[in-house]
């Protein structure tokens, strides 16, 4: 009795060491994909963790350039909300680079829209705004709806929207013009609504 007792206890030490090591050995092994998808939340709410992580990857993404275009995305995210916006502008014009040397408008898109962003928080509007547009341009031709909508929305308009006045003539509505049955109608409808304005 007191044997199998013992044998119980020692299988689930194991069982609760195993529990305990199993996310720990998962994490070493996870693939830099996996990591930076991990790192992808990090970037925007907590991103002095998200920057020791991206620094610690920085060495394994250099040998793999595919995914150099998101590396390069996310830190300078990381970058820009830790408020490092001077290295968060030249990690953007370094995205930039990458997409034009690679012909790969997707990265070349990101890499705008990161820049407009910074742009943006240096308080240098024009700027910000003539790269947003070129942002969205370029992510329209691509066919990248990601980064479509990742752009301002100011930029992602095609029209200005126009506001029409109700009562196209400078007179107000209180008084009806000559002529038309239909104004005669609306007249009458609206001095039966507001008896104070006949």
């Amino acid at each position: 009795m007191v044997s199998t007792v013992r044998s119980k206890l020692r299988i689930r030490a194991g069982c609760a060491v195993l529990a305990l090591l199993c996310p720990l050995l998962a994490a070493a092994q996870a693939t830099p994909v996996a990591r930076l998808r991990d790192v992808r939340d990090l970037a925007r709410f907590v991103p002095d963790q998200a920057l020791v992580r991206l620094r610690a990857l920085e060495p394994e993404v250099a040998r793999a350039p595919a995914l150099r275009a998101e590396f390069l995305e996310l830190y300078g995210t990381a970058e820009r909300r830790a408020g490092n916006l001077q290295h968060a502008l030249a990690l953007a014009d370094e995205l930039v680079e990458y997409g034009r040397r690679a012909h790969d408008d997707a990265a070349l898109a990101k890499g705008l829209v990161a820049r407009a962003n910074t742009q943006y928080l240096l308080e240098q509007l024009a700027a910000s705004h003539t790269t947003s547009f070129e942002a969205v341009r370029i992510a329209r031709n691509a066919g990248d709806p990601a980064t479509f909508v990742q752009a301002p929305p100011a930029s992602r308009t095609r029209k200005k929207a126009t506001i029409r006045p109700r009562w196209r003539s400078s007179r107000p509505p209180s008084t009806p013009r000559a002529g038309s049955a239909t104004r005669r109608r609306r007249w009458r409808a609206h001095s039966m609504r507001w008896p104070c304005c006949t």
